[in-house]
């Protein structure tokens, strides 16, 4: 799953958004984010992928606010393209009401793209635990706005933060839950699979 190494955080800061386009996934939180980071003159692209039965009312909304140059909607993106934009991004957003562990965060990390994503679930936890991000209750657009100007003004800070995330992005593979299974079992049955 490592993708990528070590990247540095630039100018505009490249945000991401991937998942389905409706408020239960916080895209309501995630524009009013974009408003607020440009209201605060934080240079930045967000890349929207996804999309719903409400995308236009989140294109209109965006359009009204003066975001059309800043907020873009790529709309579905084939599994084999999501990597440009895993390459490119500084910042995985992710204002979530409700989550497991979301796998395009997992897929992000393995690009040294670090999360800021909401506070629900397990991903405090497992972010806490790896060092690879923040997480920022989901109604807390203030927070999410300072956890991005701080990692924007701090690269050493988000520099720590993709190298975590490259580092523990294997974790979450396919192949290592194989892993995890068989040594349960070996360690509890006693059986090999």
């Amino acid at each position: 799953m490592h993708e990528t190494q070590a990247k540095e955080i630039s100018s505009p800061i490249q945000l991401l958004f991937a998942g389905a386009l409706n408020e239960r996934k916080g895209v309501g939180h995630l524009l009013r984010i974009s408003d607020k980071l440009n209201q605060d003159n934080v240079p930045f692209i967000l890349n929207v992928l996804g999309d719903g039965q409400q995308r236009k009312a989140y294109e209109t909304w965006t359009k009204d606010h003066g975001l059309i140059e800043k907020v873009i909607f790529n709309g579905w993106i084939p599994k084999p393209e999501l990597k440009h934009f895993y390459k490119n991004a500084h910042i995985n957003i992710l204002p979530s009401e409700s989550e497991g562990w979301p796998k395009v965060l997992s897929e992000g990390m393995a690009y040294g793209v670090v999360p800021v994503a909401s506070a629900v679930s397990s991903i405090p936890q497992i972010l806490d635990q790896t060092k690879a991000g923040i997480s920022i209750p989901p109604y807390d657009i203030d927070g999410f706005v300072e956890a991005i100007k701080m990692l924007k003004n701090k690269p050493e800070v988000w520099g720590r933060y993709s190298k975590n995330s490259l580092v523990a992005a294997p974790e979450f593979t396919y192949e290592h839950y194989l892993l995890e299974v068989r040594q349960l079992f070996k360690s509890s049955w006693n059986i090999e699979l």
